[in-house]
């Protein structure tokens, strides 16, 4: 079997590992967004929460999975009673909490056991087989949803300056390193 060049590039030993921190670290970004709108508002709220917000906001009894926080921060701090995203409606939610969370485990908690129940690839099959294509998927459902949960927070006031979408050439613009 003769490789082309992406797929030499793509299965290299060498950029596996760059697909594997990218993988981790765009999920560490949704992640750090959502515990840092929850501290902002615990610090800015704390006298008038009660026990169990502070529970939620600080994860002081267990920690919460990305869905849960997105759904439990956003409802707390606009004051509803239903989040207005959920992974029925926001796809990047759903895509997050499904299969990057199955990359995310995969590297934060690797082992090479087989599930024999489900027959599910194992961890370290997962990440062996991950594409390019995946890894770009990753990032830009990432990147939509903390730009999706800002908007949705913020009540689209403000913008994320810090935050950009690949542009249609599918790299950043220089304007995202500045």
């Amino acid at each position: 079997m003769v490789l082309s060049e992406s797929e030499r590039v793509e299965s290299s030993s060498a950029i596996r590992p760059f697909y594997d921190r990218n993988l981790y670290l765009i999920r560490v970004l949704s992640e750090s967004y959502l515990n840092g709108i929850a501290f902002d508002y615990y610090i800015r709220n704390k006298d008038g929460l009660d026990a169990k917000t502070i529970e939620i906001l600080t994860e002081s009894k267990r920690y919460l999975s990305l869905v849960e926080k997105a759904t439990k921060y956003s409802r707390i701090i606009l004051g509803q009673t239903q989040s207005p995203l959920n992974d029925s409606n926001c796809p990047e939610l759903a895509f997050m909490g499904g299969k990057a969370k199955l990359f995310r485990d995969a590297i934060v908690h690797a082992s090479p056991k087989v599930d024999f129940d489900s027959l599910d690839p194992t961890k370290e099959q997962l990440l062996s087989h991950v594409s390019f294509s995946e890894v770009e998927s990753v990032i830009d459902n990432a990147v939509k949803l903390v730009k999706q949960i800002h908007a949705e927070v913020s009540g689209g006031e403000s913008q994320l300056l810090w935050i950009t979408e690949r542009d249609q050439s599918g790299f950043f613009p220089d304007a995202a390193f500045a």
